[in-house]
């Protein structure tokens, strides 16, 4: 088994392989990005995981979402036990915790209390900030991943980001999330109706129904990975956050300055203190 991360292991030693062998994850979203993620984790010899998603594998999946084949359709399965397949199919030794349930339910919370890492992978940005509070409250290095493609641009404008937060800053601080979605994303459902009442808010449709691309996804589930790695094995701390501009075919570094007055950060470690709970109590964790 040791040749098998030989070439590897010329890069950061046996001693980076052995922290990669023992590090537990969290992948929450297993979409186009988590699966291109778990794939990569699971090849660099990751063995811990946890999958959160509440999903199935539908036929538009099967454009980005690696490990899935048009013959899973007949069974329409959980695109968790998806990854699971597809991780065990490279790692048969790894231990995976397939949980099909969001991150803003009772499973999810206990997932992150209790992992090294977490990776969000999900489409919006109502369950990415609440995600990086939960960090924030349990004190988990957290990798947050988006791609992105806007098709009203003009030239059309299309990549993603890798985020990295450890405690100096987070999503909020950083800018990174859209307030408006987060406030709907949390709303009850009676304020949701009022709200489309009010501003026309298609409440039906689904807000992550835009274009994605399998190769798209894969260069940020890359970054990611690679991040990841510097990061537990030594070689250098995760950058903060890597911008990729694939119509510009570049990918940039940001550096985000510490904000002492964030209420995100300021909740660094305080655990169940920081109410991070109260979110278990909200209308999307009952679906």
């Amino acid at each position: 088994m040791t040749e098998r991360y030989e070439r590897q292991e010329r890069l950061f030693g046996r001693e980076g392989q052995r922290k990669l062998g023992e590090v537990k994850v969290v992948i929450a979203g297993a979409g186009g990005l988590g699966s291109a993620l778990a794939q990569q984790l699971a090849y660099l010899g990751v063995r811990e995981f946890t999958l959160l998603d509440p999903d199935r594998l539908s036929h538009t999946n099967l454009n980005r979402l690696v490990g899935a084949y048009p013959s899973d359709l007949d069974s329409s399965p959980q695109k968790v036990e998806l990854l699971k397949r597809l991780i065990l199919q490279i790692a048969p030794d790894a231990h995976i915790d397939a949980v099909p349930k969001s991150v803003v339910s009772p499973e999810g919370f206990a997932a992150v209390r209790s992992t090294d890492y977490v990776f969000g992978c999900v489409d919006l940005d109502g369950p990415r900030l609440v995600l990086a509070q939960i960090c924030a409250a349990y004190a988990k290095p957290f990798f947050d991943l988006a791609s992105e493609i806007d098709p009203d641009s003009t030239p059309m404008t299309y990549g993603g980001r890798v985020f990295f937060s450890d405690g100096a800053w987070c999503l909020r601080c950083a800018a990174e999330v859209d307030q408006e979605e987060v406030r709907r994303f949390l709303m009850s459902e009676s304020e949701l109706e009022q709200h489309k009442r009010l501003y026309g808010l298609d409440v039906g449709h689904p807000e992550d129904s835009g274009p994605s691309v399998v190769t798209i996804n894969s260069v940020i589930a890359s970054l990611a990975a690679t991040e990841f790695l510097v990061e537990v094995t030594g070689l250098r701390r995760a950058a903060p956050k890597l911008t990729y501009r694939g119509h510009e075919g570049k990918v940039t570094r940001a550096d985000i300055p510490s904000h002492g007055n964030c209420p995100v950060c300021a909740t660094w470690g305080q655990g169940e203190a920081a109410g991070v709970e109260r979110y278990l109590n909200t209308r999307v964790a009952s679906q």
